[in-house]
């Protein structure tokens, strides 16, 4: 018994090892060009829009691919 869980545990590692990197390597680098930002924009203590606001969102961008098997 104590021997297939020694197995078990070089194969559950070997997986680990093998498959572990590809997940490294799934997302593409987002290129993001920031404009120029003004020591004004960063000392800021309210934004005018929403002074009730806890924080502004500087960037978002977002992809969807859909496949249909048609």
């Amino acid at each position: 018994m104590y021997e297939y869980v020694i197995i078990m545990k070089k194969i559950s590692l070997f997986f680990l090892l093998l498959c572990g990197p590809y997940g490294l390597f799934s997302q593409e680098t987002l290129k993001v060009d920031f404009g120029n930002v003004v020591p004004g924009d960063l000392s800021k203590t309210s934004y005018e829009l929403d002074p009730e606001a806890g924080a502004v969102i500087l960037f978002d961008k977002g992809q969807l691919d859909f496949v249909s098997d048609n």
